[in-house]
């Protein structure tokens, strides 16, 4: 077989299931993948070596560079194809990416196949993917050029291209599914549905002849042995974080509720004790909260699995004879001997949005044909509308889907070979180190889902869930919502704590002349409680010598969840905070303002009360160099913004869209306008 080099770097291990998805299909082709981590090749790949400089954030990935990169071992660096991974949300996307393959043509070396950019915004597997299926026909093509004549590589193409000449038998890769030989759910009814749902298809996906992905080799062997209790191992992934993240136990020293009963949402507040953590914080950091699974929800995964009454008990984890790539080994985040009540409550995100590939294994194990139609036009390219619109921007998970298709039993070794590891939930400080020395201030929204199609039943955030759980105590499951509750140091159980440094270099500047503008609704205020907070330590009262700041707070009502009002009403009133601009978007009339100029019409939202103040917030920006921080959801507040801020800059500077755009994204650049936003 024709052996390729297959390099990545990874921060919290996306780009690594790549290459090891990569390299596990690779065989089929007759192809032989030689994967290496960036940070761990050196010398021993005989044809790459890649030093990273820092980012503009000043932040280097853990193992060098969060891509992807194919080159050729035989040919050294003469040719080459790439991908990166990102998130527009960001300031550089996709930086890294774009940085090796660039150096690489500059290098003389050839791209045979087009670059990748891949967007966590909107969903890295709409674009990787596609990417991935384009990419073994161009890698193909390569090899028989460069070893000439009919290689073993053109026979093996020749099997699974074009399309429609692929074999038809369950299991094969590329399968094709016969028309002739479908069903669909919706066959008893006596009409056809006009619009699809999770378990009806309409045409013209109902009719169509499906191209799914290839069935992905297991390659685990999974044994019970009852006569042995297994190890419940709590938080397993204590020490598989990425080496840049110290990890240490805190406990919980204090809480309190932020918002009013009948607020929409629920706001919490937990002050950590940090006094003997291995790191030191600053404001613009956060802190990583290592959740488990709810135990209720494991409960039902268990049972629906009809695995309950052997969760308890050893389970021996193998990878199967010849398994290769991603399937040498058992993940590393599972300890020998664990139960697997123990694996799915600490191990694995079992609300993880199923992949493709992951849904066209659960096809594998349905028995009725209509609902193993319905998987596998979930897990095809046509069926990709149906997927994102009913999984993904509905934020299902594997529970949605086994209840969904109640004819779908899949072995455990299916969850732990797709399921990503369980990952550590990462919330802003909303204090100073100055301020509170060994304390760390920490606020989230309790996170609710509302039962819907999917989800028979309503449910919490992961980690928000049951955090809540933790301080409120079992109330916390109910629908009551008491009002202004605090409470005193829990001494059980402690919070497993990695620092996750931020990656946007999202801190104040070190000279506090200079001006600062602020955005953050909701608990997005969180990070600029904690400057404000430092700025009017270090200041020590002089505040005549601090740099204009403007903060632009937006909530529902003034009443029931204006976090941090007396703090920042304070923050004013001792002159460390300039303007608290403060949007209402539920009170009437719609919206509202603190400390406004008279005559000012009522903002709904952040962008608006912006939007107001356009000749103060130019100024700042566009003469006097100040700098710009966005903090909360980036799916829509952080868009909104950016968009607000780029017609602000068509008016002010009289220029077209696009220059302002430009000037934006200078900002970017220069390190000026920096984001903490999450989807």
């Amino acid at each position: 077989a024709r052996r390729f080099l297959l390099l990545y770097g990874t921060e919290i291990g996306t780009a690594k299931a790549i290459a090891q998805d990569l390299c596990a299909q690779a065989e089929r082709f007759g192809l032989d993948a030689d994967l290496h981590c960036l940070s761990k090749t050196h010398d021993e790949s005989g044809s790459l070596t890649w030093i990273p400089s820092e980012t503009k954030e000043k932040h280097r990935l853990n193992s060098c560079l969060k891509s992807v990169i194919v080159v050729y071992r035989e040919l050294t660096v003469s040719c080459f194809f790439s991908a990166g991974l990102g998130d527009t949300n960001y300031t550089n996307f996709c930086n890294c990416g774009r940085t090796m393959d660039r150096r690489l043509a500059e290098l003389g070396a050839q791209r045979f196949y087009q670059t990748g950019h891949a967007d966590d915004a909107v969903g890295t597997e709409l674009v990787a993917e596609p990417w991935v299926e384009g990419l073994w026909e161009a890698l193909v093509s390569e090899c028989k050029q460069e070893g000439g004549g009919t290689s073993r590589v053109g026979e093996r193409v020749a099997d699974v291209s074009p399309p429609r000449e692929r074999d038809q038998e369950h299991g094969d890769a590329g399968k094709q599914i016969s028309e002739s030989t479908e069903k669909t759910l919706d066959q008893t009814q006596p009409e056809k549905p006009l619009v699809p749902s999770l378990t009806v298809s309409v045409p013209p996906l109902s009719e169509a002849t499906l191209q799914v992905p290839s069935l992905p080799e297991p390659y685990l062997q999974l044994q019970f042995d009852p006569s042995r209790p297994g190890v419940f191992v709590e938080r397993m992934g204590h020490h598989f974080i990425p080496a840049a993240s110290e990890v240490c136990e805190v406990a919980v020293s204090g809480w309190k509720q932020l918002t009013r009963a009948d607020a929409v949402k629920t706001a919490l507040e937990l002050q950590l004790d940090v006094s003997d953590a291995p790191f030191a914080l600053c404001p613009g950091d956060a802190l990583g909260v290592l959740c488990p699974n709810g135990e209720a929800e494991v409960d039902a995964l268990l049972r629906r699995l009809g695995l309950d009454g052997q969760a308890d008990c050893t389970l021996e984890l193998r990878a199967k004879p010849n398994a290769r790539g991603r399937a040498s080994k058992v993940p590393d985040f599972i300890p020998a001997g664990s139960s697997l009540r123990s694996i799915l409550t600490h191990g694995l995100e079992i609300r993880a949005l199923p992949k493709k590939a992951m849904v066209r294994a659960l096809a594998e194990h349905t028995e009725d044909e209509a609902e193993r139609r319905r998987l596998l036009e979930l897990s095809s390219r046509q069926g990709s509308a149906d997927y994102t619109h009913l999984l993904r921007d509905a934020s299902l998970g594997l529970a949605a889907l086994l209840h969904a298709f109640p004819s779908c039993r899949p072995p455990a070794s299916l969850l732990i070979e797709h399921l990503p590891r369980l990952q550590p939930r990462a919330y802003s400080i909303a204090s100073s180190p100055l301020v509170t020395p060994g304390a760390a201030h920490v606020v989230f929204n309790v996170v609710e889902f509302a039962a819907g199609p999917g989800r028979p039943q309503a449910q919490r955030g992961v980690c928000t869930g049951w955090l809540a759980e933790v301080v409120v105590g079992p109330e916390a499951k109910g629908n009551s919502r008491p009002s202004n509750l605090s409470g005193a140091p829990l001494a059980d159980p402690k919070l497993l704590s990695p620092k996750a440094a931020k990656s946007t270099g999202f801190r104040l500047p070190e000279d506090a002349s200079v001006p600062i503008i602020m955005i953050g609704p909701g608990t997005g205020v969180a990070p600029f409680v904690g400057f404000l907070q430092h700025r009017e330590h270090k200041a020590g009262g002089g505040t005549a010598a601090l740099g204009e700041s403007w903060l632009f707070f937006g909530c529902r009502h003034r009443d029931r969840d204006f976090l941090y009002r007396e703090q920042l009403e304070g923050f004013v009133a001792r002159g460390t905070l300039t303007h608290l601009r403060v949007a209402f978007s539920r009170d009437e009339p719609a919206g509202s303002e603190v400390a406004s100029p008279g005559g000012v019409a009522h903002p709904r939202y952040v962008q608006h009360s912006l939007g107001q103040h356009r000749a103060d917030v130019m100024r700042l920006l566009l003469q006097e160099g100040a700098r710009l921080y966005v903090c909360g959801d980036a799916k829509n507040m952080a868009r909104d913004v950016q968009e607000t801020l780029v017609d602000m800059v068509v008016e002010e500077m009289g220029v077209a869209k696009l220059e302002a755009m430009r000037v934006i994204g200078g900002l970017k650049e220069q390190g000026r306008y920096l984001q903490d936003v999450w989807t």
